[in-house]
């Protein structure tokens, strides 16, 4: 209780900060976490080097600061989302591409697997979706458990159904996909060992995804859909666009390595937006098969 009303008041706090002050300190903590080789930058590090070979050592640590203050940035919009109020968020959306797409799948009726990757400030796209729509989707808890309910609030207090990743959650967005709503999922959320995946590659690297995907439109007719949020951060103050768009058509393949391909095909083509904004800290290869390029992490 003690460390959930800290972590209020902190984001109360934070809040009154201008965009470009949070900013400014993000930076500050990138430069920090640089310096003290922390485990977020080798993380960093090795994630770029694999996904983004031939950097030059120079051109690698500026790509690691920038990745790391997008992150830290998180903070200070996890503030805002708190306590900002709904419409004044909601004018932070200056573009909105695809949209057409969307309501197009929506008169289907077929439901809307909306896939979300984690990139750019994915959090916020609930404040635009909760204005215009009804929709489920599932969040990873904290791993600090004191902190759950603080996120929770922050994450509906604008509308929307959001799950723990569990059976629950899961029962909830194969009943909204099959009343012809939309469920939201993090396709790039790393499974765990002992959790169902599918072997795949990831700019030329293996990866695990999870095969929730498939299973999901074994058991539906939904439509598939990507959206990401690119963060545009400048001396007017900060905004954002979203971008609806379609994977491949193989993403409906009974192939699993077909269906893979198309979902990974897409992550990247968010991830090359903007590609500091994805958050490049998560072990995302760990797991492999082949080696753990986070050993000594």
């Amino acid at each position: 209780m003690f460390i959930e009303k800290i972590f209020v008041l902190l984001l109360r706090i934070t809040s009154y900060l201008k965009p470009q002050t949070g900013m400014a300190i993000a930076r500050l903590f990138s430069t920090l976490a640089f310096l003290l080789n922390t485990r977020l930058r080798k993380n960093t590090e090795r994630n770029l080097r694999l996904c983004f070979r031939g950097l030059s050592q120079k051109k690698l640590n500026e790509r690691v600061k920038e990745s790391l203050a997008n992150s830290f940035y998180l903070f200070f919009e996890y503030a805002y989302m708190s306590n900002w109020d709904h419409q004044r968020l909601l004018s932070l959306f200056t573009e909105v591409d695809g949209l057409d797409l969307l309501e197009g799948a929506l008169k289907k009726r077929k439901g809307v697997l909306l896939l979300l990757p984690h990139f750019g400030n994915f959090e916020i796209l609930e404040v635009y979706m909760a204005s215009y729509y009804s929709f489920v989707a599932l969040y990873n808890p904290p791993k600090v458990k004191s902190l759950e309910r603080a996120v929770s609030n922050m994450r509906e207090r604008h509308g929307g159904s959001m799950y723990p990743i569990g059976p629950s959650g899961l029962r909830a967005i194969v009943k909204e996909l099959r009343n012809g709503k939309i469920s939201v999922l993090l396709p790039d959320q790393v499974p765990n060992i002992n959790s169902g995946a599918i072997q795949a590659e990831f700019f030329g690297n293996n990866i695990r995804y999870m095969s929730l995907i498939h299973k999901l439109l074994k058991k539906t007719c939904s439509e598939i859909l990507f959206a990401s949020v690119i963060r545009r951060l400048d001396h007017k103050g900060l905004k954002y666009e979203i971008c609806f768009e379609k994977p491949d058509d193989l993403v409906y393949s009974e192939n699993e390595s077909e269906h893979i391909r198309a979902v990974t095909d897409a992550v990247e083509r968010v991830v090359l937006k903007s590609p500091m904004q994805y958050q490049w800290e998560y072990k995302i290869f760990k797991n492999r098969r082949d080696f753990d390029p986070y050993q000594d992490a």
